[in-house]
């Protein structure tokens, strides 16, 4: 245990970037594909904005 505690003492700044570049993916992937999907859902005819769908 006491390793575990040294070695996250020592790379939590490693570990946190990580996690920050993971999240930040996350993100980006999450954005593109709403963007996708309002995309193709407006290719479809379905119109979300106004409210209607054609």
């Amino acid at each position: 245990m006491l390793l575990v505690l040294r070695l996250i003492i020592r790379y939590w700044r490693t570990v946190l970037s990580v996690c920050v570049y993971f999240w930040s993916v996350s993100v980006k992937l999450t954005h593109l594909f709403k963007v996708v999907k309002t995309e193709a859902i407006s290719l479809a005819g379905y119109e979300t904005n106004d409210g209607y769908y054609t």
